[in-house]
């Protein structure tokens, strides 16, 4: 009889994390999800009805000086009884200690452990070491300069923190694999970043509210990913650590293989709904936007291509499929909504219209909203 496989997700209550929570239970017996216990749209639906999964409510950030998955008794008592644990994913190391903690737990038990970083380590690092400009893997080397390196750490502490949780595992003996991901889109986004921009241009019509692009915005190209190939990727590089032993100890950068600059990213968003936005190209620096989150421009996804086979979606058809996907969102999901809502409502929507806006969103929120047709093509209004 075949020995349970096993796995261990750290979050799975996200986008990214619940996508790949399905993924998994296409080849292991058991996934142990760890998490707070927030669940996100319907990703307690989609996960928690399986019998394969189960669920551990802890907060691994609870007390800042102590290991808490150890005070968490049903994790513990769990792990007593699991000789061997096949695949450990983490999606909720947001800071170094939390890693150090996950190790302490597991014991050795753990064939390998899979953390998902971004590209924002290459934030806290020395300038690129390609005439591309592209940031390679290779490219994640802290300034030897303290006082430069504690610069950049107080500049992108999220960046200095990832790089520390990867330096972490570097440091043990755990098989591990590392993968780099730039600015992510895709159904069920928990940070609510392109809903909040889809539903501003669903509603431009009605309420033609001018979307501020910052001249800097209209420069720096970046690289996405899409949360479906996260989750592949994952089950892919499983597959083959079992055979291919000189993909692991390394880091991996994934995304499309085009970059956009935020202007080029709202006109393909704006294209797919069919739409006609009003843009201000004259926006001011501070203006409010919502991508990128880093400075330092695209990423080279050619390691992950040549060593672990990485294929990504095609950038039109996961363009579809979360424009789609958000178009019927706001019948669904009343409580994600709400948050989008709050956030133009926040940053955007001037006070003398908040009334009149909200209105408009409750009308949409009863009736659902669809994107317009897309027989004609988009036209782009800068101001």
């Amino acid at each position: 009889m075949a020995q349970e496989k096993t796995a261990i997700v750290f979050g799975g209550n996200g986008f990214m994390g619940s996508e790949t929570v399905l993924s998994l239970l296409t080849q292991f017996d058991k996934v142990i999800v760890v998490n707070r216990g927030n669940w996100y749209y319907d990703s307690n639906l989609r996960i928690m009805q399986r019998k394969e999964v189960i669920h551990i409510k802890c907060d691994r950030f609870k007390h800042k000086n102590e290991n808490n998955l150890l005070k968490c008794e049903k994790f513990i008592k769990l792990l007593g009884s699991i000789t061997n644990i096949d695949l450990v994913v983490d999606f909720s190391a947001y800071k170094p200690k939390a890693i150090s903690d996950a190790l302490e737990v597991l014991k050795g038990k753990v064939h390998l452990y899979i953390y998902i970083s971004s590209d924002s380590v290459y934030e806290v690092c020395e300038g690129y070491n390609t005439a591309s400009g592209l940031s390679k893997e290779t490219d994640s080397v802290r300034p030897k300069d303290m006082e430069k390196r504690r610069m950049l750490a107080r500049r992108d502490s999220y960046g200095d923190d990832k790089l520390s949780g990867e330096e972490v595992l570097e440091a043990s003996n755990v098989p591990y694999l590392i993968l780099r991901l730039p600015d992510v889109i895709g159904p069920r986004d928990t940070t609510h970043r392109w809903w909040t921009y889809q539903l501003w241009m669903q509603l431009f019509t009605e309420f033609p509210l001018a979307i501020p692009i910052p001249r800097s915005n209209q420069i720096l190209k970046t690289s996405y990913v899409y949360s479906k190939d996260v989750a592949s990727t994952i089950l892919n590089v499983t597959d083959l650590s079992r055979t291919k032993s000189e993909i692991l100890n390394q880091s991996y950068n994934i995304g499309f293989e085009e970059g956009f600059t935020l202007k080029e990213l709202l006109y393909e968003l704006e294209s797919e709904m069919g739409q006609n936005i009003d843009y201000d190209l004259n926006a001011d620096e501070n203006a409010f936007t919502l991508f990128p989150s880093v400075s330092r421009g695209m990423v080279d996804i050619t390691k992950a291509k040549d060593m672990i086979g990485f294929v990504p979606t095609k950038w039109k058809q996961a363009l579809r499929e979360v424009v789609q996907f958000y178009s019927g969102a706001a019948l669904k999901y009343p409580s994600e909504l709400k948050d989008v809502v709050d956030n133009l409502l926040d940053h955007v929507v001037p006070d003398s219209k908040r009334d009149e806006f909200s209105k408009l969103v409750n009308r949409i929120a009863s009736n659902g909203v669809e994107s317009q047709s897309q027989e004609s093509p988009a036209h782009h209004n800068e101001l």
